[in-house]
């Protein structure tokens, strides 16, 4: 049997004991975000549960991109720069090494990183449920004209 490529088991056969002691709400959002299936705009537009995949706490002025992503919601997204700056903190605390030089994916699978990623999960709202699509209206400015998106 071929495992898939992106889940990595660990050679001990135990799971990561930071999560597993974490409380359940923040385990298992740290869990869907290392599988690729936490409450993310790319995700629930691939499950057509969302019309789009831009991040719903998108700020035109401020951030680098719009499709919310693992990576986005990591190190781009305005609304959660200071618990960015706090997790990428104590990752460079360990490695000495900045969060350009790192994919998200494999931070969620080295175990080294876990506390930080943890506590980033338990100090923001990502992973958890989505707004309702037209509930919450944003606006964006798009080539000079402001657009209301759901």
């Amino acid at each position: 049997m071929r495992l898939n490529k992106g889940y990595v088991l660990r050679e001990k056969g135990k799971p990561d004991p930071p999560p597993a002691r974490a409380e359940k709400r923040t385990a298992s959002r740290f869990y869907q975000l290392k599988s690729g299936h936490a409450l993310t705009g790319v995700y629930l537009q691939s499950t057509d549960n969302r019309p789009d995949d831009q991040c719903w706490w998108y700020d035109p002025e401020n951030d680098s991109g719009t499709h919310q992503t693992r990576d986005h919601l990591s190190k781009h997204c305005y609304k959660w720069r200071d618990q960015q700056a706090a997790m990428w903190a104590r990752v460079k605390e360990v490695t000495k090494k900045g969060k350009q030089k790192w994919h998200v994916g494999d931070l969620l699978v080295d175990e080294r990183y876990s506390p930080a990623v943890l506590g980033f999960v338990r100090n923001t709202h990502v992973g958890r449920a989505a707004p309702p699509v037209g509930t919450v209206r944003m606006k964006r400015s798009v080539g000079g004209c402001d657009k209301t998106y759901p």
